[in-house]
């Protein structure tokens, strides 16, 4: 059985001391033995990683370059930790909103599987 795992970008094989790293920058992949077994113990099986979208708006989509994301993060996770994978945390200071499925909330929010997160900066003019 081989259990794809994420966003680490390992395989592990049924066999306890096989284990196998592939980098997404790289064509080739390091084998390593048990000896270093312990350090595969401390991955996130991807049955666990849970997938929030954040939606963003004028400056805020401009920044990341994309008005729609989805994103792998671990349970436990706050709107803060999502605001700092997508290195946008600065805008915390700024006025941003944060809607979470519909309801605005604060920055230590807590996110599921499956929520959608919408960012929006402040409005000003006139």
């Amino acid at each position: 059985m081989i259990e794809r795992e994420t966003p680490f970008m390992a395989w592990i094989f049924s066999s306890p001391i096989s284990y196998i790293f592939q980098s997404p920058s790289h064509d080739s992949a390091t084998a390593i033995n048990h000896y270093t077994a312990e350090r595969v113990d401390k991955l996130v099986p991807s049955r666990l990683i849970m997938h929030v979208k954040v939606l963003t708006f004028g400056p805020l989509a401009e920044e990341i370059g994309e008005r729609e994301k989805t994103l792998e993060i671990l349970p436990n996770s706050s709107i803060r930790f999502v605001l700092e994978e997508i290195g946008i945390e600065s805008w915390l200071t700024k006025g941003l909103v944060i809607s979470l499925n519909g309801v605005k909330v604060g920055e230590d929010e807590p996110v599921n599987d499956g929520d959608e997160i919408v960012l929006l900066p402040p409005v000003s003019g006139g």
